[in-house]
């Protein structure tokens, strides 16, 4: 009988060992995390269609420099009764006479000479296609600032969860202690109230953190597409600054590579163009045409049995607006003006990414300043904690004063970890307003 209750025990051991085994998940790096993202997320994907979208309408017949050739072709079968007088006195007549007609011909147009406006559209056509470009990687770039951003928040909740349960089992010490006193006598039903009050109170914002956790790891999960159900665990288990380069070098690779002046300065090579295309009108469009057609007409009754006609034929026109009541002059003016708008607004994105760079160049380093004394802090509240623990234990101080040097080490704790998020958060920051993060696409 012993030994088949051993043997049950062994196997369910066994079987919570397996089960624990198959729940627990490997750690996630961020780049893992990011690749997955990039690959199977919907809107990456669609961003990236739309800028192959783009590709494809920059072609030299969307510009128009090739002719148009269309052919065409048609047969028609018709029979009636006729009845036909003649002038010099024949009648003729016929019951289901047939006509039939055959039509066939080939045309080409193509326009030789528009005023330039065909290079202007092409170039056009170029840039609209590099901002597809760039405008899938920005969204690309920003999706990875969020997704780095929120894994590291994964970061802070679970080390945020780990000090609730370090709190937790300091107020399960005193709770436990409180309660052994009341058993002898030597403690108060309030006394013992208050520290089992405070153990709940900790139990009860573990509960809640854990249910932060479990709404970030489905979020992840979301835009990874993976089993919102998994369980997300980072690789990453505290903040480590990488740091950043001096401010002068990241406010020159923001300029440079920025996403939001490369757009601006695309922008305004479009209005550029845009005033070309319509200068194109004070030109003369020269149209080249050809067209080769093919008819053929059978008569079963009537003046002409057989009329048949093929031949090509060739031509050319030339057109020149003389004066349209002013409107192209207002339409250039206009197209000059918001090309003037485009280069203001790249300057002005250019100068306020500067001092955007500057900002956080100097909150990153304030930053690192705080982290170094909210450090002491830890180190100094956790050993106060030690003191209060030993003079509680000795009755040296209530319940009261032990509870406040509990809160003091949670509260250092917890600035020190938001500390090292902010800072995180800010090197990712940076990273996105300088390009660095082309390196991930």
């Amino acid at each position: 009988m012993q030994k088949k209750f051993n043997k049950i025990i062994i196997l369910t051991v066994l079987l919570l060992s397996v089960t624990l085994k198959q729940q627990a998940q490997e750690p996630v790096t961020l780049s893992d995390l990011i690749n997955r993202v990039l690959t199977e997320n919907y809107q990456i994907k669609i961003v990236r269609n739309e800028a192959l979208q783009a590709a494809n309408n920059n072609t030299a017949g969307n510009a128009g420099f090739l002719p148009s050739v269309d052919v065409q072709g048609s047969f028609s079968d018709a029979s009636n009764n006729t009845h036909q007088e003649l002038y010099n006195g024949t009648v003729r007549d016929g019951k289901n006479a047939e006509t039939k007609i055959y039509n066939a011909y080939a045309e080409m147009d193509w326009t030789v000479f528009d005023g330039f406006k065909m290079f202007a559209q092409r170039s056009k056509l170029a840039l609209l296609e590099q901002i597809g470009t760039i405008d899938a990687r920005y969204f690309m770039e920003q999706t990875i600032t969020d997704v780095s951003i929120a894994y590291f928040q994964l970061v802070r909740e679970l080390a945020l969860l780990g000090n609730l349960r370090k709190t937790c089992a300091v107020s399960k010490f005193r709770y436990q202690l409180e309660a052994k006193k009341k058993e002898v006598g030597s403690g108060s039903i309030l006394d013992y109230n208050l520290a089992l009050m405070d153990y709940h109170t900790d139990s009860l914002d573990i509960i809640s953190q854990q249910q932060v956790i479990k709404s970030l790891q489905i979020e992840l999960n979301r835009l990874a597409r993976n089993d919102p159900a998994t369980v997300l665990i980072p690789a990453d288990q505290a903040f480590n600054p990488s740091g950043i380069d001096p401010v002068g070098t990241l406010t020159e690779q923001a300029v440079q590579s920025n996403k939001d002046i490369r757009m601006a300065q695309l922008q305004e090579i479009i209005a550029g163009k845009n005033v070309r295309i319509q200068q194109a009108s004070r030109y003369p469009q020269v149209d080249v045409y050809g067209r080769y057609s093919y008819s053929k007409q059978t008569n079963e009754i009537g003046v002409t049995q057989l009329n048949r006609t093929y031949g090509s034929t060739l031509g050319i026109t030339v057109r020149f607006n003389l004066y349209n009541g002013g409107n192209l002059n207002k339409a250039i003016e206009n197209e000059k003006l918001a090309n003037e708008n485009s280069t203001l607004t790249r300057q002005n994105k250019t100068e306020l990414i500067s001092a955007d760079v500057l900002d956080k160049y100097s909150e990153y380093q304030s930053l690192l300043k705080q982290m170094a004394l909210a450090a002491d802090n830890v180190s100094l509240a956790e050993k106060s904690q030690e003191i209060a623990r030993v003079q509680f234990e000795k009755g040296a101080i209530d319940g009261y004063d032990f509870r406040q040097a509990q809160i003091s080490v949670i509260n250092a704790q917890n600035r020190l970890i938001q500390l090292g998020y902010s800072i995180k958060t800010l090197e990712i920051e940076i990273d996105r307003l300088t390009g660095k993060l082309d390196s991930l696409l």
